[in-house]
């Protein structure tokens, strides 16, 4: 069974977040690993209707349960919704 979201880099997250149009593309969701301020962050982009919802969280495991819908706290302690 294959994933259902792509590990992509930052610069491929901006040219999605930065895409013309009304609707975000390519279509799909989306992990970045990154380093800010010397701390690990896994932000995820849920661009399955082209409307590119983005969080950002301290685990790979949180960003990946975002994605699959269910609530969990974000980087910053904020519970959201997937």
């Amino acid at each position: 069974m294959g994933l259902d979201y792509k590990i992509i880099s930052r610069e491929y997250a901006n040219r999605i977040l930065d895409s013309p149009g009304e609707k975000y593309e390519p279509y799909g969701k989306f992990l970045v690993e990154e380093m800010i301020d010397g701390e690990a962050v896994w932000t995820a982009i849920d661009n399955s209707d082209g409307e590119a919802f983005t969080e950002e969280f301290k685990t790979r495991h949180a960003a990946v349960r975002w994605l699959h819908g269910y609530t969990v706290t974000d980087r910053f302690g904020e519970m959201h919704e997937g």
